[in-house]
């Protein structure tokens, strides 16, 4: 992996600390082509953390960034590749998780999802009809459904309106806009 270092001038110690940091992160794909890495030294009366270092590793065209701050190059550059090195492991995962296939075992019982595949999943699909109405009548079908938003023709307008439930208990109309 190449290594490109920019920003501040650094000692050739710093320099090769930071370089043998870096490239260790190729070990996560064999195609990370490019490591640039900024340093920026600044003054901060607020925390004393006055070095900036700023990583972006090129997999495949997929760009992964991580910058940290300390009080030295040194611990910036710790704190950035523990980031990188985080976003690495995260999208080898992904990848393999994506074109591996199944055991057995993992058909019959799959793992519980994690809350972000959850998050993302599409649990039910339902199909109703839309009959035109006035806002009062929608207000009652809500109450009546349960939910905290109702999706309505308005009668009046001719177009499609969402009534929603505030999280105050105010109610709210989303009216779209041509």
């Amino acid at each position: 992996m190449q290594v490109i270092l920019t920003g501040a001038s650094v000692s050739d110690k710093v320099q090769n600390y930071i370089r043998g940091k870096v490239e260790k992160l190729s070990k996560f794909f064999s195609k990370a082509e490019q490591a640039k890495v900024e340093m920026h030294e600044y003054h901060s009366r607020k925390n004393g953390r006055n070095f900036r270092v700023e990583i972006t590793v090129d997999v495949a065209r997929k760009f992964v960034r991580g910058e940290e701050y300390g009080q030295s190059f040194e611990e910036a550059c710790d704190l950035a590749v523990e980031k990188v090195e985080k976003q690495l492991r995260r999208y080898k995962t992904k990848l393999i998780d994506k074109y591996r296939q199944p055991s057995e075992n993992e058909l019959v019982g799959e793992d519980a999802p994690t809350p972000e595949e959850t998050a993302r999943r599409i649990a039910r699909v339902k199909h109703f009809k839309i009959k035109p109405m006035d806002i009062e009548e929608a207000i009652m079908q809500m109450d009546l459904s349960g939910h905290d938003f109702y999706i309505f023709s308005h009668q009046e307008a001719n177009e499609m309106n969402v009534l929603y439930r505030r999280s105050n208990g105010t109610l709210g109309l989303l009216i779209p806009e041509a």
